[in-house]
């Protein structure tokens, strides 16, 4: 509430910035049409302002506007396609929409971003909703364990690599299955599972 009173005096002073702020704030408060005019207003000024573009976006997915959604975080990307805000806004909404692909390829990017920025704890996260956005893709499995290798967690690591083969056991994979579970044992070698 103080946010958005700020905000609004701000904006009166003619500052273009709070309406992204009041925009925010009335989204937070599933105020969609009150928060679809804050960004409608600052998006006349700023047409590339990513943040709002992706508030624009989540205010469509809430209100089931699935194709005026995905226009809006679509001219998100064309805007900065590198932007954290931006791939995250564009895999939870994929991920809403029940596309995999594109929700696993954000969410691959991210990954790599906060290695990149040398974020380990932003990584494992990132890395664990990779594997929550298709469970049955052992490919996200193995990055999540890569990443809490790097970050120092092998107990964690063993675990993603245990569970793993017994993914590809369902998948009929033994001989991959068998690796991974010799990789969870080389982590852990007291694994009790394993």
């Amino acid at each position: 509430d103080a946010a958005l009173e700020h905000a609004t005096k701000a904006a009166e002073l003619k500052s273009i910035e709070p309406h992204h702020i009041s925009g925010v704030v009335l989204f937070r408060k599933e105020r969609w049409a009150d928060a679809k005019t804050e960004f409608d207003n600052l998006l006349r000024f700023k047409v590339n302002h990513v943040g709002a573009l992706v508030y624009l976006g989540k205010v469509f997915a809430a209100q089931n506007q699935m194709d005026k959604a995905a226009d809006s975080f679509q001219k998100a990307m064309k805007a900065d396609k590198d932007s954290a805000v931006v791939l995250e806004g564009w895999a939870e909404f994929n991920i809403v929409r029940k596309n995999k692909s594109e929700a696993v390829k954000a969410l691959t990017q991210l990954v790599d971003k906060a290695l990149t920025n040398n974020d380990p704890a932003a990584a494992v996260n990132w890395a664990q909703k990779l594997v929550s956005a298709d469970e049955t893709l052992p490919a996200s499995r193995i990055r999540l364990a890569e990443v809490l290798e790097k970050k120092g967690d092998a107990n964690a690591a063993a675990d993603v690599y245990y569970n793993l083969s017994l993914l590809l056991t369902t998948q009929n994979k033994a001989d991959e299955a068998a690796s991974y579970l010799k990789k969870t044992l080389e982590l852990n070698p007291s694994h009790e599972k394993a």
